[in-house]
């Protein structure tokens, strides 16, 4: 029982992130133009028409939008995220050089989150404190009806 439902929630995840995948790849392919016609059709950098046509057939822009998306989908999934056009460099370089702040930021939040859960909680074990029962009360009884992301109404 428990496989399957593992199983099941593996499938959830799998279509969320092909579902995610597919309508950001959508979203991209309707604004105007695309990445390379807005950063490199500047005047001021000074190249021709054909050398931006180069760079669109380099990125691939120039291709039918389905070999596009597969192009993409399976070098998303082989861990390929591309080049930045803005930055220069590989997308999965800028991640891992970004990856030691973004851990440092959800350690901080979660240990935040974690100690104000516990000083609430503290807080709800007193109810003799006149002032912390008429500050506190209201909103902990809000928390209390907050029902998380997700979850099936009673």
């Amino acid at each position: 029982m428990m496989n399957v439902l593992w199983l099941r929630r593996v499938g959830q995840s799998v279509l969320v992130l092909w579902a995610a995948f597919t309508l950001s790849f959508l979203l991209l392919q309707v604004l105007p133009g695309d990445a390379v016609l807005i950063k490199f059709q500047n005047p001021d950098l000074g190249l021709s028409p054909d050398q931006i046509a180069e760079m669109r057939l380099a990125y691939g822009a120039d291709n039918p939008l389905w070999q596009q998306y597969f192009h993409t989908l399976l070098a998303m999934l082989h861990g390929d995220f591309g080049y930045s056009v803005q930055a220069g460099v590989s997308v999965s370089d800028l991640l891992i050089s970004n990856l030691p702040a973004t851990l440092q930021l959800a350690v901080l939040g979660f240990a935040l989150a974690t100690l104000l859960a516990f000083a609430l909680a503290a807080l709800s074990r007193l109810p003799h404190c006149v002032c912390c029962v008429r500050c506190c009360n209201p909103f902990l009884r809000c928390l209390s009806r907050c029902r998380p992301f997700g979850s099936a109404s009673r």
